[in-house]
């Protein structure tokens, strides 16, 4: 355990190390989130609120959801960029933030793309997940790479899901840092990496989109957001997409579904 948790740090300081390479290069923070109000933001009201200062959404035992319910940042959109979220979980909680985000037309609070998941019980905490799209892209834990119109293929395991649960406040807050650069998504909490996917997928894998906060179908819960913090970050010519040759066999997206992509991504991992 002592040499897994040696390795977490190093990856973890690696990460700052990463990310500090680019801080020069970097464009001001913003906040998508004023504190005060929703302004900026479009979603359903019955979920969500401003209250002293905090976003909340909640669902109640009289407002139950039969489909996810998202709170768009409908300002802009964003590709390249280095986001910081702060938030809260209730036990029942199951939410996510979604990055370059496709909004869909025929649900008015729906999006499709890849989020940091984020839930109270600590199941999926971490993890890199394709709403309405590809499904679990990368576990707590992992790194991954994902061909064209394939199942992500494990690159590296360097902790389990449950040892890498250590490093998160169920509890209380915890600090979500997301950055996406060209095909290179990466999840850290608390200062920890949590995942990376290298995503060479350029017909599946999202180059740009919406910022979003979730809610989910299942029982009451809520999540509170006391922070949003965004900075674009210029394109990374080592992370460019692998255009679609016209060839590839592809799976159609409902062939990505939650059993098997979980599933694929535990048995192909050692010790998963």
């Amino acid at each position: 355990m002592s040499c897994v948790r040696q390795l977490i740090s190093l990856m973890g300081c690696w990460s700052l190390a990463w990310g500090g390479m680019v801080v020069a290069e970097t464009g001001d923070w913003r906040d998508l989130f004023n504190g005060s109000d929703l302004q900026g933001w479009h979603g359903d009201p019955t979920y969500w609120r401003v209250e002293a200062g905090v976003l909340v959404g909640e669902v109640t035992p009289d407002t139950l959801l039969s489909r996810n319910s998202w709170l768009i940042y409908e300002q802009e959109e964003f590709s390249d960029f280095e986001l910081w979220v702060e938030f809260r979980v209730s036990p029942e909680g199951n939410s996510g933030v979604g990055y370059r985000c496709d909004r869909l037309p025929d649900f008015p609070f729906s999006v499709r793309g890849p989020q940091a998941d984020i839930d109270g019980a600590g199941q999926w905490m971490g993890n890199c997940y394709e709403e309405n799209g590809r499904r679990f892209l990368a576990l707590r834990g992992t790194r991954t790479e994902i061909a064209p119109g394939a199942l992500p293929t494990l690159l590296e395991r360097w902790a389990s899901e449950e040892e890498m649960l250590a490093a998160v406040d169920l509890a209380g807050w915890n600090s979500l840092r997301v950055v996406a650069r060209g095909n290179h998504l990466r999840q850290e909490l608390n200062g920890e990496l949590m995942c990376e996917v290298i995503d060479r997928d350029a017909v599946y894998g999202n180059r740009s989109g919406v910022i979003g906060v979730q809610v989910h179908i299942g029982p009451p819960m809520k999540i509170e957001y006391r922070s949003l913090r965004l900075r674009k970050l210029p394109p990374d010519a080592a992370a460019r997409w692998s255009e679609e040759s016209g060839t590839a066999v592809r799976l159609p997206l409902e062939d990505f579904t939650n059993p098997t992509t979980l599933r694929h991504l535990r048995e192909s991992a050692p010790n998963g």
